[in-house]
């Protein structure tokens, strides 16, 4: 069995150091058996990895401006499932 990663983003647009959250509070494992060993979120490719198994979510802020692209990663006693997104940074305008 497999999970469901469900990764919300409530702007889709953000300013530098503007504090942001990355929802995965209703990530979830399918019935049957499989049991969550560990979330991840990975902010931005090649960036820090945090572990946020019993929160599920991470508050962020970018210091550089860019497209963005998230991972999320739900680790289970089975295998494991990926997610991505991704977020626009802005400079002060």
């Amino acid at each position: 069995m497999s999970g469901t990663i469900i990764l919300n983003l409530y702007e889709q647009k953000v300013q530098t150091d503007e504090i942001i959250r990355i929802d995965c509070t209703k990530t979830f494992m399918h019935p049957g058996g499989d049991t969550i060993t560990s979330i991840t979120i990975q902010p931005e490719a090649a960036g820090s990895t945090f572990t946020v198994t019993n929160d599920k979510f991470l508050d962020f802020a970018y210091s550089t401006t860019g497209s963005k692209t998230i991972t999320v990663t739900l680790n289970h006693s089975s295998g494991s499932i990926t997610k991505t997104d991704t977020i626009t940074v802005v400079s002060e305008s």
